[in-house]
């Protein structure tokens, strides 16, 4: 099969060949139309070329063992701001644009993490993208493929060269050189480490500059936490995260395996766990080192720590949230390893928008084995004025100890349980029915409750003959019409109750309507009385 598809690592949408497709790394932009000064740049025709030299007679040969020939397409003198990866049949081609190289933005080695990531789509396995149009899956992620180049590729380029690794020990920002020194114990190790996270942080600024995103910084990582592996391109201070846990990870990279890629089911755990042979997952207890939550959903978790239901408490001690409210949340955690779990911490990320998390991390104290405990302090949490009376809110929590790192879903809603049936509305007006054919008889009531509730009740109180013939249509505030099931009902009586599931916390207040109409001539009935009611034991929305 001839297979000609591209994974572009750019930033523009180029397409290089009509039959090449670029996947962005970047966002759209038009800066190969106002292209960067030589004397501006800090890399040379002469030193792009020493780069991918250096890359290809480091990754020619690893190519040839999985069948495939590399061809690296030099484009100096194109003004595109991209790099891109294709395979056509055995040939795996990348393609380097000079009008990348030579963006100010751009350092030497920030260019060899460029040609590394496009060497970890050919390389890199899982993740990977998903099949498209038929064609077998081959091609890294983005995400992936910056996970490659940091933790594989580059330490392959500079393993040769420790004295100028170790030049980077006065250049690397603190909290990068921290992760560098916890993850790894060999000092040349670290220096690579260095260089790695220094280069990418080259490239995510770059990006940054280009989406006029905040400067991304190491000590400032994304809270954003996907709830599926994001195959695309990451935001710049994600795509930093990447690389800086890229070249903490100190499991050996295997270059004669593609994580995966022969595998039926390449998007499994079974293709998870192969991955986790040869890099750092949150299974194995990594935690700076595994891929980031903000681009990867791992399917295989650390189990050494377990959150139990959590407890809140709001400003007036009952539990039952209201707007402009900070709740305090305490969430307890139970070991299950063997041994004690220390340096334990707990990080609280809401997902909902109008809820903010004010104390973001607590510390719990070291936990044995088989125990529980809270953490020291509660999160304390703020809902905002404008909030939604009634609606449900969420968190991501993350746990994590020296052992690993683990997240758990966290919810809660604003209102809490009735204790007893609360009555909306009550018209005890008898009114007779209209024969068919006929509109009907259309009965408005006002609620001026302010609660808001899943589920509501309709009574009926209908004399007559056959009243269950009779057509019940019930009118929201919002427009809407719910026809009422009455089947059966009016045998036990003329006093009927119909539960009406509601769209998800939906507000009471406005107007309802009753409408009744009936369907066959020659009966007569009487709607003697007609009331809504939120029941007992109903999750309802916040106080007026």
């Amino acid at each position: 099969m001839n297979l000609r598809i591209g994974y572009a690592l750019s930033f523009a949408v180029v397409f290089l060949t009509e039959s090449v497709a670029g996947a962005a790394c970047f966002p759209r932009n038009k800066l190969h139309l106002s292209p960067s000064p030589l004397e501006r740049s800090n890399i040379s025709e002469e030193k792009f070329n020493q780069i991918i030299d250096k890359a290809e007679s480091v990754y020619r040969p690893v190519i040839q063992l999985h069948k495939g020939v590399l061809k690296v397409n030099r484009l100096w003198k194109d003004n595109t701001v991209n790099a891109s990866a294709n395979q056509d049949g055995r040939t795996w081609e990348v393609n380097m644009y000079g009008g990348l190289a030579r963006r100010p933005e751009v350092t030497p080695d920030g260019f060899a993490m460029v040609v590394c990531h496009e060497l970890g789509h050919h390389l890199g396995g899982y993740s990977f993208y998903s099949e498209t149009d038929g064609d077998p899956v081959w091609a890294a992620n983005e995400g992936q493929s910056d996970y490659f180049a940091a933790h594989a590729c580059a330490r392959e380029l500079w393993k040769g060269e420790p004295e100028l690794n170790a030049t980077f020990r006065k250049k690397v920002l603190p909290f990068a050189q921290k992760v560098c020194d916890t993850n790894h114990s060999n000092q040349a190790d670290r220096d690579i480490c260095y260089r790695s996270s220094t280069a990418g942080l080259s490239l995510a600024s770059l990006l940054a500059k280009l989406r006029e995103s905040p400067a991304p910084k190491f000590d400032t990582p994304d809270p954003a936490i996907v709830d599926a592996t994001y195959e695309d391109h990451p935001e710049a201070q994600c795509r930093l995260d990447t690389y800086l846990a890229g070249a903490s990870c100190t499991v050996a990279f295997d270059r004669q395996i593609i994580p995966a890629k022969k595998m039926s089911d390449k998007f499994g755990a079974k293709a998870e766990n192969e991955a986790g042979r040869f890099s750092c997952l949150a299974r194995d207890g990594w935690v700076s080192a595994q891929r980031p939550r903000c681009w990867f959903k791992p399917l295989l978790e650390f189990e050494g720590l377990v959150a139990l239901p959590p407890v809140w408490t709001d400003d007036s001690g009952n539990r039952r949230v209201e707007p402009g409210e900070t709740l305090s949340v305490a969430v307890p955690l139970t070991n299950r390893l063997g041994g004690s779990s220390v340096g334990v911490s707990g990080q609280l990320f809401s997902r909902t928008k109008g809820v903010s998390v004010e104390t973001q991390k607590v510390n719990y104290p070291d936990i044995a084995s088989g125990a529980s405990v809270n953490s020291e302090q509660p999160f304390t949490v703020r809902v905002s004025e404008s909030f939604g009376c009634g609606h449900p809110f969420e968190f991501v929590f993350r746990a994590t100890s020296r052992g690993g790192s683990r997240e758990f879903p966290v919810r809660w809603h604003s209102g809490s349980k009735v204790a007893a049936d609360v009555t909306l509305a009550r018209s005890l007006r008898a009114v007779k029915i209209p024969d068919a054919p006929s509109e009907g008889l259309l009965l408005p009531v006002t609620v001026s409750s302010k609660l808001s509730t899943d589920v509501i009740i309709v009574d009926l109180n209908v004399e007559g003959y056959l009243p269950e013939e009779n057509e019940y249509t019930l009118r929201l505030p919002t427009g809407e019409e719910v026809k009422l099931n009455v089947e059966g009902l009016f045998e036990a009586g003329s006093k009927v109750s119909v539960r009406v599931p509601l769209p998800s916390m939906t507000t009471v207040t406005g107007e309802w309507a009753l409408r009744v109409r009936d369907l066959y001539e020659d009966d007569v009935s009487v709607l003697k009385a007609f009331g809504l009611r939120i029941p007992h034991g109903e999750k309802v929305s916040c106080s007026p």
